[in-house]
């Protein structure tokens, strides 16, 4: 049975978690683990409560496991919990990469930032992309042959890929390995970096050089994008837009400003909703009635044409089928914070320097929020049983003032790639393919998802 959630009624002290050989225990766990070790962490959840608190390697942690007081970090005393290493101005995590981007900074310098890239996200904007989004789905199957198999991830991060460089920076932009091998690696070292407070001795060294290849490759992927930029003074898109920001004395911003946020767009952009589609794709294989259910929507809708934005609010079931695949496998399974001082929360004092991590992953799988929660139903997500969710029982976007920018932008964009797709293809797999997960900052099927794609007609009574 899942533990309650800790009574405010405690009296302020460290929270419970283990001590002593359990303290080695959790550092090994965590040393040996590629990514996150959710499964220890629910372990620790199970046994101590809501608010768990544990050693790594020097860094002191805590886990938050209950929505009421992650909705108090997220929304009511987000200036408590920051971004940045505690104690200092240097960034943890995906900061030694991305800088002070709108992702990374702290809450003074992210404020001006989102209140500049947010025009770009409001609904006239979004609904401009549509086409592009349609174009290019189309453009992706266009190569896929009946019966052949393709690795689904790859080609979720190509189309992806497509409509992002298109719609905010005007280029186009192929996928590679280079491009994914350097974003997994940087994710590698921000989540291990995360975990502890200083390297194993003797892996020092690597790990700078490691960070200053990868920040080079990325300043290479941003001077490809400004190189390729199209000479049109009035267009509309994010590269424009930031390289014509003047500072608050009217100068223009440094590189490291532009840089660092079409990193953050371009990556987050991308990636998180080709990872969602691709675990959309999984699931609906693996669950073919729910499959045949959204096929015959998709039928009526469509008839074996191309998503279009205008058919968005007639395709319900197919939004419901993302949502669900988004919560039964959230692409960001864990939201750190760090305090920089003692604060009190559900009861207890987290101590000063500690990272605080909000395990998304652990609650969309709470027995509390949601009957059967390792089971994929798309009907969770009905209008009438969604009104019923604890607001912060799901976030697969985050929540409070720093909730995901492209959230809307991102969902247009699923639900068009996914429409598109399914309406001239079924997607299936192999009876022994069982996807692995790889969680660091952003969740992946490890070595990609090879499935089967099969031409498919749309129903004609359906049609």
């Amino acid at each position: 049975m899942a533990a309650t959630t800790t009574s405010p009624l405690n009296s302020l002290s460290d929270a419970p978690g283990p001590r002593g050989f359990g303290s080695l225990r959790t550092t090994l766990t965590f040393l040996r683990s590629t990514g996150l070790p959710l499964a220890y962490i629910q372990k620790m959840k199970d046994k101590h409560g809501d608010v768990v608190h544990f050693n790594v390697a020097g860094r002191s942690i805590y886990t938050i496991n209950h929505p009421d007081l992650i909705q108090e970090i997220l929304v009511k005393r987000v200036q408590d919990f920051h971004k940045l290493e505690a104690g200092t101005e240097k960034p943890t995590a995906l900061g030694l990469f991305l800088g002070k981007g709108i992702l990374t900074a702290d809450y003074d310098d992210w404020k001006p930032q989102r209140k500049l890239i947010q025009p770009l996200m409001h609904a006239k904007h979004i609904q401009s992309y549509a086409d592009t989004m349609t174009q290019f789905a189309e453009q992706l199957i266009g190569d896929w042959q009946d019966g052949i198999p393709r690795d689904i991830h790859q080609d979720m991060t190509q189309v992806t890929m497509w409509i992002i460089a298109e719609t905010m920076f005007g280029t186009t932009l192929e996928a590679s390995e280079g491009i994914k091998h350097t974003g997994d690696m940087a994710q590698g070292i921000a989540v291990r970096g995360l975990m502890k407070s200083f390297p194993i001795p003797g892996q020092a060294a690597r790990r700078e050089e490691k960070i200053r290849e990868i920040n080079a490759n990325l300043d290479a992927l941003v001077q490809r994008l400004m190189a390729d930029r199209p000479e049109v003074s009035d267009r509309a898109d994010l590269l424009t837009l930031l390289m014509n920001t003047k500072d608050e004395d009217g100068q223009p911003v440094g590189y490291d400003f532009i840089r660092n946020n079409i990193l953050t767009l371009f990556l987050a952009g991308h990636e998180t909703t080709a990872n969602s589609l691709t675990w959309t794709f999984y699931y609906l294989a693996r669950n073919p009635h729910i499959a045949e259910k959204m096929y015959a929507e998709i039928d009526r809708v469509l008839a074996g044409r191309a998503a279009q934005m205008s058919d968005l609010p007639h395709l319900p079931y197919t939004l419901m089928v993302l949502k669900e695949a988004m919560r039964i496998e959230p692409v960001v399974s864990v939201i750190p914070r760090i305090i920089l001082e003692d604060v009190t929360l559900g009861g207890y004092t987290l101590k000063a320097r500690s990272v605080i991590l909000l395990p998304v992953y652990l609650v969309h799988h709470d027995e509390r929020w949601w009957t059967e929660p390792y089971v994929f139903n798309p009907d969770r997500f009905a209008p009438e049983s969604e009104a019923k969710q604890h607001k912060y029982a799901y976030m697969p976007f985050g929540g409070g003032p720093r909730v995901c920018i492209g959230n809307h932008f991102a969902m247009m964009e699923a639900q068009i790639i996914l429409a598109t797709i399914a309406s001239r293809f079924k997607l299936t797999l192999n009876s022994q393919t069982e996807a692995e997960p790889v969680r660091l900052i952003t969740t992946f099927p490890k070595g990609g998802l090879m499935m089967r794609v099969e031409e498919r007609m749309p129903v004609p009574e359906m049609a």
